[in-house]
C-alpha cells in the first residue's frame, strides 16, 4: 500500500495563497438531485463539495492543481443522470462526483466504465462520496470507481456492533425507504444481524414511500404492536426528519439506530426525547475529540447555518489533488494508479484507499444523542442543546468488510 501521510489542508474560507507557477484547473461534475424529493440532500452536497474545493484551492503547490465544481441535476432519474453525464463529457470534464442516490451511482459507474473502454486516453474517473450500492465494491466494481465514504455494509456492521448484549435489545424492527437505497440497507442489516447477532429477532421489515409519508404515526403504531425493542433505519432527508418528529410526538422508549449518510436535523426534530435513545453511525461528528477538521466544520456552520457532515467530499478533494501532485498529472488513469492504495492522514488518524475494491477505509463512530455538558459532549447541534456522544469507535483497519471484487485494471502503456 502506497503511503503518503500528508496533513489535511484546513484553511479558513476565503484565504488564498498565490505562487508564480502555472495553475491547472480541473473541473469536477457533481451529478446529484437538484430537483425532486432528494433536492435538499443534493443542494447540501453541492455546498459541502464546493467548500471542500474552495479549501483545497486555497493552498498552492508545485505544480499547482486546482478544482472547479460544475453542479448538474440528475432529478433522481437514471435517464437524467446519463444526460448530465453526456453533457459533462461534451464539456471535456474528466472527473464526475455523485453520492446521494445508489441506483444512480450504479448507472453512472457502468456508463463511465463503458465510455472509458471505448475512449482510451479520454477516460473519466468516478468519485463516489455516497455509502449506498455495496455491489460497487463487489460484483460491479470498476477500476474507474472510487468510494470515499464508508459503505452501508461497513456502517451497519459498526452500528450493529454497538447494540448492547445485555438483553435490553432482543427484537428489532427494520423501517426503510422504498427505493434501491432502502432495500439495500434492509438486506445488509438482515445479513449482518444474522451473522453477528443471531440472538436478536427481526419482528418487522417494512418500507415506506419516499418523500410521501408525512405522518409516520401509523408505522410507529405497527412497530409498537410488534413489541420491538429497537428500530433500525437508513432513512434520510425529509423522511428521516418526519420519522423523528413522529417519535417525539408519540413518546415511548423504543431505541432508534440510524444508518443514514446524513443526520442533519435529527436533534431538532426529536428534541430531548432522543437523549440516550437515538444512536447513529458517523465518519465524523463534532464531539469525536481533538481532530484537524473542527475549524473547517465551525466555519462551514457559521457560513451556511447548517451542520457539516461532508467528510467524504472533503477527503475526496484532498486525495484527488494529492494524487495529481504526486504523479504531476491530471490524467485520470495516472491519478487512479496513485489513488488506489493511497494512505493519508484523515481528520484524526490514518485512512487508506483499499486497492482491492477502491473502498476508503477510515475510522467509524457510533454516537448517541446527549445533552451538552455531558462528559464528551462539548458541541451542540444548532441551538438544540444536544450533541452527539461517542459510545464506540472502530479504527480504519477494523471497519473493513470482505469484498468479492475482481478488479480489472487497464493494461500498462507500452
Amino acid at each position: 500500500m502506497r503511503t503518503i501521510y500528508s496533513l489535511l489542508i484546513v484553511a479558513a474560507f476565503g484565504v488564498h495563497s498565490y505562487c508564480a507557477f502555472a495553475v491547472e484547473t480541473n473541473r469536477v461534475a457533481l451529478i446529484d438531485a437538484l430537483s425532486g424529493a432528494y433536492a435538499d440532500i443534493g443542494f447540501a452536497s453541492v455546498r459541502q463539495y464546493q467548500e471542500a474545493i474552495s479549501n483545497v484551492n486555497s493552498v498552492g503547490g508545485t505544480p499547482v492543481f486546482k478544482l472547479e465544481l460544475v453542479p448538474l441535476d440528475d432529478a433522481s432519474s437514471n435517464e437524467q443522470a446519463l444526460r448530465s453525464l453526456e453533457l459533462a463529457i461534451q464539456q471535456g470534464i474528466r472527473y464526475v462526483a455523485q453520492g446521494s442516490n445508489p441506483e444512480i451511482a450504479i448507472t453512472l459507474a457502468q456508463a463511465i466504465d463503458a465510455y472509458n473502454r471505448d475512449n482510451p486516453n479520454r477516460e473519466i474517473l468516478f468519485l463516489n462520496f455516497g455509502d449506498g450500492a455495496p455491489e460497487l465494491n463487489n460484483e460491479k466494481c470498476s477500476f474507474w470507481h472510487f468510494r470515499f465514504d464508508a459503505s452501508i455494509a461497513m456502517k451497519l456492521q459498526t452500528l450493529i456492533a454497538a447494540i448492547p448484549d445485555d438483553g435490553s435489545v432482543r427484537t428489532i424492527y427494520l423501517l426503510n425507504q422504498d427505493d434501491v437505497w432502502g432495500h439495500s440497507a434492509s438486506r445488509e442489516a438482515l445479513r449482518i444481524l444474522s451473522a453477528t447477532r443471531p440472538g436478536i429477532q427481526i419482528v418487522g421489515d417494512e418500507v415506506h414511500p419516499v418523500g410521501k409519508a408525512q405522518d409516520f404515526s401509523p408505522y410507529l403504531a405497527r412497530i409498537g404492536d410488534s413489541g420491538a425493542d429497537a428500530i433500525l433505519t437508513a432513512d434520510r432527508g425529509n423522511d428521516l426528519i418526519a420519522l423523528m418528529q413522529a417519535v417525539s410526538r408519540t413518546g415511548g422508549g423504543t431505541r432508534i439506530y440510524v444508518a443514514s449518510n446524513s443526520t442533519a436535523g435529527v436533534p431538532a426534530a426529536i428534541g430531548a426525547s432522543g437523549v440516550d435513545r437515538v444512536y447513529a453511525v458517523f465518519t465524523w461528528h463534532a464531539n469525536i475529540g481533538e481532530n484537524l477538521l473542527d475549524e473547517f466544520a465551525d466555519a462551514y456552520t457559521t457560513k451556511h447555518n447548517e451542520e457539516w457532515n461532508g467528510l467524504p467530499s472533503f477527503i475526496s478533494t484532498q486525495m484527488l489533488v494529492t494524487s495529481m501532485q504526486t504523479t504531476r498529472s491530471a490524467e485520470p488513469l495516472r491519478v487512479a494508479r496513485i489513488l488506489e492504495g493511497l494512505s493519508f492522514l484523515g481528520a484524526s488518524s490514518p485512512i487508506a484507499m483499499r486497492s482491492d475494491d477502491h473502498q476508503l477505509l477510515q475510522p467509524l463512530y457510533v454516537a448517541t444523542l446527549a445533552r451538552v455538558g455531558t462528559k464528551g459532549v462539548n458541541n451542540a447541534v444548532g441551538n438544540t442543546g444536544l450533541g452527539w456522544k461517542t459510545i464506540l469507535r472502530k479504527e480504519f483497519d477494523q471497519t473493513q468488510v470482505r469484498t468479492t471484487c475482481e478488479m480489472q485494471r487497464p493494461e500498462p502503456a507500452q
